[in-house]
């Protein structure tokens, strides 16, 4: 009985594991920033939203995913997502996040860094 127990709780803990950092899609809430010009990109449950200085804020719903090489992609028809798994600085501070990211609103792309 206790050998059960056990391998029970071990197989419900094994399906709880968060993927490592820089595996699978990003989590319910994601942050990006990047500079010149200054924004930033949250997404958050069912929506994303970009900012920017002397921009408009667009807040659209949040697509599903696509896996792309060594990241993700969230396209809409206003505002294409690339997320790419790897180390960037934002030049602004010794900050290291664990992804580049790219964002393509209304045929204009803002690079930048994000993470959890």
């Amino acid at each position: 009985m206790r050998i059960v127990l056990l391998s029970i709780a071990a197989f419900g803990l094994a399906g709880c594991q968060t993927p490592p950092p820089g595996q699978g899609p990003p989590a319910a809430s994601y942050r990006a920033i990047g500079t010149d010009p200054f924004w930033s990109l949250a997404i958050e449950g069912s929506t994303m939203r970009f900012e920017g200085v002397g921009l408009a804020t667009l807040t659209l719903p949040r697509p599903e995913p696509r896996t792309s090489f060594n990241g993700h992609r969230y396209t809409t028809q206003r505002m294409t997502v690339d997320i790419t798994h790897g180390a960037c600085g934002d030049g602004m501070s010794d900050r290291v996040y664990p992804d580049t990211v790219a964002v393509t609103v209304d045929g204009r792309t803002y690079n930048g860094c994000g993470g959890h």
